[in-house]
């Protein structure tokens, strides 16, 4: 039987998930890209490269400002850049 989550809990795994997006994790940490097929190489890409810049801002694109979590998820990417100014 599973045992049903409560909100708390739910918000808490939900703020340790990296989110996804067209099947690459976005790790806002370490300013990545990932994507790991099962049946190929996995691919590694750099906020800063030209494919990962472009994956990034379709991302972003597609963020609902108003839902808290992508509001979380836009505020973290703020932070990311500003560090690295």
């Amino acid at each position: 039987m599973k045992r049903k989550l409560t909100k708390k809990q739910e918000a808490e795994i939900a703020a340790r998930t990296l989110p996804v997006y067209k099947g690459y994790t976005i790790d806002i940490r370490l300013g990545q890209i990932r994507k790991v097929p099962l049946d190929d190489l996995p691919v590694f890409l750099d906020f800063d490269s030209e494919e990962g810049d472009a994956i990034l801002s379709e991302f972003v694109l597609s963020l609902d400002k108003r839902k808290k979590r992508d509001k979380e998820i836009l505020d973290k990417l703020f932070h990311y850049f500003i560090s690295r100014s």
